[in-house]
């Protein structure tokens, strides 16, 4: 169970990660257990974040993250509205990472302008964590964490 709550965690920290400038080039997944699909949303208003975690890849590099896993069936990656319940969210029953577009939306909303930093983080510290946007601002490191 801790895996799953992990995997989840990791999903939420990429789908943030949409608000950096310059997405990290996405390959297809290589583990044919692991798919992914981009619902759009019921509300025109969600109609940007989806084209922009579309554009981004981000379903995508998720997916090629998790392709070492051994799954014993298929997991599925979805991008979705989910309504009154705004956190991403893993499914048991479908065997589902969902990342909500509100929680996306939340996010963005709540983190620093850009240049601005509150308390120490900077607006991609708050919305993707510390170690990565450190990681993802000098693409020629290597990042282990």
């Amino acid at each position: 169970m801790k895996s799953i709550a992990r995997i989840s965690a990791l999903a939420v920290a990429l789908t943030l990660a949409t608000a950096l400038p310059q997405p990290a080039p996405a390959q297809e997944p290589s583990n044919a257990k692991i798919q992914f699909g981009y619902v759009p949303p019921k509300s025109v208003r969600f109609q940007d974040t989806l084209d922009r975690i579309k554009q981004r890849k981000v379903l995508e590099q998720l997916a090629e993250f998790l392709s070492p896993l051994k799954l014993p069936h298929v997991l599925y990656l979805v991008s979705a509205e989910c309504g009154p319940n705004s956190s991403n969210f893993y499914n048991p029953n479908t065997w589902a990472i969902v990342l909500c577009y509100e929680y996306i939306e939340l996010m963005n909303r709540i983190a620093p302008e850009a240049g601005k930093p509150q308390q120490g983080f900077n607006r991609d510290e708050v919305i993707i964590g510390a170690s990565s946007a450190r990681c993802c601002t000098k693409p020629a490191t290597r990042c282990s964490t």
